[in-house]
């Protein structure tokens, strides 16, 4: 039926493709529950009859639950879709069955949701006011001549509709917030709205006409409100219980003023290198002033929130050295008015070696400042100078996050609970990046640790499907005899999302990168990890710079018996070769080495 489909783009095929899935599902078939995104994915193509929302809501009541727990993010982004009320039944026998499996994604969801629904009502605000406004103005001679004027696509708005359509309004419309059943703000190209179905306005009128908008208008908010407060109803205990301990680590866990400075000097630096290859005299491009700028005005111009003893603090301490170092003159002043005084200023000016130079030292100030953090031990917190909420946290509700990701049924019962925050909490810096790790000790004596990142929401989209794409390939591996006899599978960090820019990434403290393994080595040497950054010069990295035993010496001072070098050696070869094939047939690049990350202790 599936091929059928894809030859003859029938829905008649791709609903007979849905109910074969889903009863060879009931009938336990492997295969078959591999097959699930595709479901999901057929739904989207439904016609306006709802041939294939009957076919699967037919044949997946009878399906266990605990089947989708692993496309949860899949289901929530259903919810957008005219598919969104079967899904909403499903989300809510996972919220009943299994609410700590879905809380933390659902969460992130709702607030995202959330917050791009108040920016598109203001955006819509905003043009119907300004519609209005050009409703009320005197017609001018062009717009009173009665032109005849053919319509082009540059000549149309494009709104979403509530039902996951994509609407074509004309320009010369002028009750725009009168047209029921769009959401949102307009857009000149209906490519930004992905792959929905475009509808004039008059066939979109009809529709709303016949009764179809009444049906299916509910937003994506209102589904995921619903949702939460129906799984706060169910689990009030466990739900305020994770609410708060999800409150703390969001706030605790922010960046400090220092961490946000070390990324923008790291970025920076970065930009640096991507410049065309320059002279040591060569002057500071306006493109790189102008950012220089733009991060004094960021960190040291004082906002209303925030005005802080510890910003203020910061302030006073970095912001007199750092525009010394970096509020170059105005670039536009050379330009105008090229005086025997402004080229004698001009000469004066640093040049790009020289900022380069001051950005190595900013940078390696402020990792030392921020891997001092602690008062007794480097590259340490103490959590309770953070949170004395988390340090006396204990509970026997909450669940250590990421324990569901699993090829069989859950049984919470032996799921591991948070007893309690470890006193401590670790600083990283990767990639020019701070970060915080934190340990959860559970109720079976095993520590879990996690990364409290900040992240944009696409990336940690993006993490969940690599995450999700690895537990299929897991299934995959699993099922032959030679892979499975090699014992190679994929490594799977969980990411679990907390808000839309915060999630936590499993981590352990005996993780490492090659970047780091590198910086190691070049400050045993006194040499600079920044200097082989260009391309150009890769060969000579190679030949003079990088030992082909740099690895191999790093790895004979952790493991010094030969029995578990062995071991180590195997396992992290075949990680590597799993992940350069993955890397190879999705087309992955910029694995510098400061990304590929391994435990010492499993050579995952």
């Amino acid at each position: 039926c599936d091929k059928l489909f894809v030859e003859r783009q029938d829905v008649a095929f791709a609903a007979q493709t849905i109910a074969c899935y889903l009863q060879a599902v009931h009938h336990r078939s492997t295969f078959a529950r591999l097959m699930l995104a595709r479901v999901l994915w057929l739904l989207s193509l439904d016609n306006d009859k709802g041939v294939l929302i009957h076919a699967f809501e037919t044949h997946g009541k009878q399906l266990p639950i605990w089947i989708w727990i692993v496309w949860i993010p899949q289901l929530l982004m259903s919810l957008c879709r005219p598919e969104a009320s079967q899904i909403r039944g499903l989300l809510r026998g996972l919220s009943a069955k299994f609410p700590q499996a879905l809380y933390y994604t659902m969460r992130a969801f709702f607030l995202e949701n959330r917050e791009l629904f108040a920016m598109d009502n203001k955006a819509t605000d905003a043009t119907s006011s300004n519609n209005r406004g050009l409703a009320s103005a005197p017609p001018t001679p062009v717009a009173s001549a009665h032109t005849p004027k053919h319509t082009t696509t540059s000549d149309m708005m494009y709104f979403r509709t509530r039902t996951g359509h994509v609407v074509a309004v004309p320009m010369s419309h002028e009750q725009i917030a009168d047209i029921p059943g769009l959401v949102g703000a307009s857009r000149s190209n209906p490519s930004f709205f992905g792959s929905a179905t475009v509808l004039t306005l008059d066939v979109w009128l009809e529709k709303v006409a016949t009764g179809e908008l009444q049906k299916t208008d509910v937003s994506p908010v209102q589904y995921a409100e619903d949702l939460l407060n129906f799984l706060r109803r169910s689990h009030d205990s466990l739900a305020f219980e994770m609410e708060c301990m999800l409150e703390e680590m969001i706030v605790r866990f922010r960046p400090e003023p220092e961490d946000e400075l070390l990324t923008a000097v790291h970025s920076l630096l970065h930009k640096c290198y991507q410049l065309p290859s320059f002279s040591k005299t060569e002057p500071v491009p306006k493109m790189l002033k102008d950012t220089l700028s733009r991060v004094c005005n960021k960190f040291f111009m004082l906002q209303p929130h925030q005005k802080s003893e510890k910003h203020i603090a910061f302030v006073d301490e970095f912001k007199d050295p750092f525009e010394t170092d970096f509020m170059l003159p105005s670039f536009d002043r050379y330009v105008a008015q090229p005086t025997d005084d402004t080229q004698d200023d001009a000469l004066s000016e640093p040049t790009l070696s020289q900022i380069m130079d001051r950005l190595k030292v900013w940078k390696y100030v402020l990792q030392c400042r921020v891997r001092r953090y602690g008062k007794r031990h480097a590259d340490k917190l103490y959590l309770e100078n953070s949170s004395r909420h988390l340090v006396e946290l204990s509970s026997t509700c909450v669940e250590i996050p990421g324990q569901y990701l699993t090829n069989h049924e859950p049984i919470k019962e032996l799921h591991a609970r948070l007893q309690y925050f470890h006193s401590t909490t670790d600083v990283l810096l990767r990639n020019g990046y701070t970060q915080r790790r934190v340990t959860l000790g559970g109720s079976n004596g095993a520590s879990y640790s996690f990364l409290v990142q900040y992240a944009m929401t696409y990336m940690t989209r993006c993490d969940e499907r690599v995450m999700q794409m690895h537990l299929l390939m897991n299934r995959l591996l699993s099922r032959h005899k030679e892979t499975k006899k090699r014992h190679i599978v994929f490594h799977v960090p969980k990411v679990i999302p907390l808000t839309p820019r915060v999630r936590l990434l499993e981590d352990s403290a005996t993780n490492v990168s090659l970047g780091e393994i590198y910086e190691l080595e070049c400050q045993a040497q006194g040499k600079d990890p920044d200097f082989p950054v260009k391309l150009a010069i890769f060969n000579d990295i190679c030949d003079h710079h990088v030992s082909e035993t740099l690895l191999t010496k790093y790895l004979h001072r952790m493991l010094p018996h030969f029995d578990d070098l062995f071991q180590f050696r195997t396992a992290f070869t075949t990680h590597l070769a799993l992940s350069s094939f993955l890397s190879y047939a999705m087309h992955v690049g910029e694995r510098t080495p400061h990304k590929l990350i391994f435990s010492k202790q499993t050579g995952h």
